[in-house]
């Protein structure tokens, strides 16, 4: 018996062609992985955990640049990568997602200024 894709549940993606041959390939958004992580170990110890990745991220850069190691990239890869997932957490735990992209903007043209008057 031949099955075919059927819409991934709410939430999921598809990873193939809608109505593929064989069973759905789905995983989830970003932000329902992030639903599903808040909703095993808390609000708090995910704010927590957004504490220790920015310290680990602290620790990498100054390995990196300030204490003569040279520069390794893959640890910093590694903490970028943690720190912009708990900062995605936090932003989604505090609906903030529009606020935080407009100060972004406002900081880059902020930025931006400083630049330029140099």
């Amino acid at each position: 018996m031949i099955t075919f894709c059927e819409l991934p549940p709410e939430g999921w993606y598809c990873t193939r062609e809608r109505g593929h041959e064989g069973p759905c390939a789905a995983h989830p958004h970003s932000s329902t992985i992030y639903d599903m992580a808040i909703n095993k170990w808390g609000v708090m110890p995910q704010a927590q955990m957004a504490c220790e990745e920015c310290g680990e991220l602290i620790q990498a850069i100054s390995k990196c640049f300030f204490r003569g190691k040279g520069v390794e990239k893959s640890g910093i890869v590694s903490e970028l990568a943690d720190v912009t997932i708990m900062i995605e957490q936090l932003t989604q735990i505090l609906g903030v997602s529009e606020e935080v992209e407009a100060e972004k903007r406002r900081k880059q043209e902020r930025l931006l200024n400083r630049i330029l008057d140099q």
